[in-house]
């Protein structure tokens, strides 16, 4: 019987270390996962600064349009030094040239108002794309708190995002790792207003946990586990043989099924609950 090798065994020279050593399993797929995400990431935050600050100087662009036609209109009417006619009583009706030049200002400052709302709305909506991959049976989190959520299952291997963010919200922050995908709806940290509507395509049969404050909630095409909870929103669901939690405290809860036998927690404080095609499902609603 021979003793076992003696692995404490100290070295004597750099020569005796091996010239490579492997790793137990290849890591380069999540190197190269990681190093792909980046530049996305990069990307997007790239293209929204640069789109707000195109819409910002279209803004500007605009007030300044609308002031120089108010002034050429004002020129136009004002009337000169002996323009009014002589000894007119001020108190007597305004002359003509007093009148279109009060309309020319007042159509002047609507149109720079109308302008200004509109720069200002397109300003505040804009638009986000992402797609990360996702484990065909994984865990995709949702998080929003303005707007609305739009989820269906697709068969692709892939997360696709598509936001407009409204009310000031800064961005969305798409996280794919380990089977676990997170989108969450970025807003002002001194506020805390803002949202967006978002359009996800997630693996269809992904566990789906999505969470709302003022927004409604829809999925379809899902098969996995579903818990939809919003605070003041319409919740929409197709389910199929998975369980399903939908809560809401002010909207309604609307359910469609497919005859597979399932388990449906749903409740609402303020709204009705709609069950379609409910056959062979174990429900719980209040």
């Amino acid at each position: 019987m021979t003793d076992p090798p003696n692995t404490d065994r100290k070295l004597t020279s750099l020569r005796e270390l091996p010239q490579s050593i492997e790793p137990p399993h290849d890591l380069w797929p999540g190197i190269a996962a990681q190093l792909g995400e980046i530049p996305a990431a990069a990307d997007d935050t790239t293209r929204a600064r640069r789109r707000a600050v195109r819409l910002r100087w279209l803004a500007a662009a605009a007030m300044v349009a609308c002031v120089a036609t108010g002034v050429w209109i004002g020129r136009q009417h004002i009337p000169g030094r002996n323009a009014r006619p002589y000894r007119r009583a001020r108190s007597q009706r305004p002359w003509q040239g007093d009148v279109k030049m009060r309309i020319g200002l007042g159509l002047a400052g609507a149109l720079l108002m109308q302008l200004g709302a509109t720069t200002a709305s397109a300003a505040s909506h804009q638009i986000f794309d992402r797609q990360v991959p996702a484990q065909p049976r994984g865990v995709v989190e949702i998080s929003n708190v303005t707007g609305n959520i739009e989820v269906s299952g697709w068969d692709r291997t892939e997360v696709s995002v598509h936001a407009e963010l409204v009310g000031g919200a800064e961005g969305v922050d798409v996280s794919s790792e380990g089977g676990h995908t997170s989108i969450k709806v970025r807003t002002p940290a001194f506020s805390g207003h803002g949202g967006a509507r978002l359009q996800v395509k997630i693996p269809k049969g992904s566990e789906l946990d999505v969470s709302a404050v003022n927004a409604d909630i829809s999925t379809s095409g899902v098969l996995g586990v579903q818990r939809l909870s919003a605070v003041s929103g319409k919740i929409s669901a197709e389910i199929a043989g998975a369980d399903t939690e939908l809560k809401t405290v002010s909207g309604s809860v609307q359910v469609k099924g497919h005859g597979q036998p399932a388990r449906l927690r749903a409740s609402t404080v303020s709204g009705d609950v709609h069950l379609e095609h409910g056959g062979g499902i174990s429900r719980r609603a209040r």
